[in-house]
């Protein structure tokens, strides 16, 4: 098949992507901002060795990037929920049953990890040890979990546009 009747083809194809939101590409990278941001937070509290020092900063991003992962996941969601799944095939709907599953995962560390920064600053007591690293845990996660979605793209225009695997 030549490229010009695979471009053909994908214009009349089911898609298998769904509706994208075109707010979507626009909060990658706010997202991708924000996990940053957290990040150089965090780096600092490490480097001074006072992560409560940062407590406060670190609590501010964490409920921004919750609200932005809250519309965000929404959004693409929706979009996925409007999918023609006759046009994908069983591991593209597993994998996005998987990216779905991982929404919700996220959401629920960052609320945990909230909680932990809101519930030491209202009582004064330390952080417990463990909270850096599943934060880092998360960030990292978060971040591998964009890239994913992405190659979910891609696999997903090439099954429209080739008629599955």
């Amino acid at each position: 098949m030549d490229t010009r009747s695979i471009e053909s083809h994908a214009l009349d194809a089911p898609s298998c992507a769904g509706t994208i939101d075109p707010r979507l590409e626009e909060e990658h990278v706010v997202f991708k901002a924000a996990v940053r941001e957290i990040q150089s937070e965090l780096d600092r509290a490490h480097d001074s060795r006072d992560i409560e020092g940062e407590r406060d900063a670190l609590l501010s991003s964490l409920v921004r990037l919750r609200s932005l992962l809250l519309g965000h996941f929404s959004r693409e969601e929706k979009g996925w929920s409007q999918i023609d799944v006759t046009a994908c095939t069983p591991s593209t709907r597993r994998w996005i049953e998987r990216l779905v599953r991982e929404h919700r995962d996220y959401l629920k560390r960052v609320g945990e990890l909230t909680t932990a920064l809101e519930a030491t600053s209202l009582s004064g007591i330390t952080l417990a040890p463990e909270f850096d690293g599943e934060l880092s845990a998360l960030l990292a996660d978060l971040t591998e979990h964009e890239l994913a979605e992405e190659r979910w793209m891609q696999r997903s225009m090439f099954e429209g546009m080739l008629g599955g695997d």
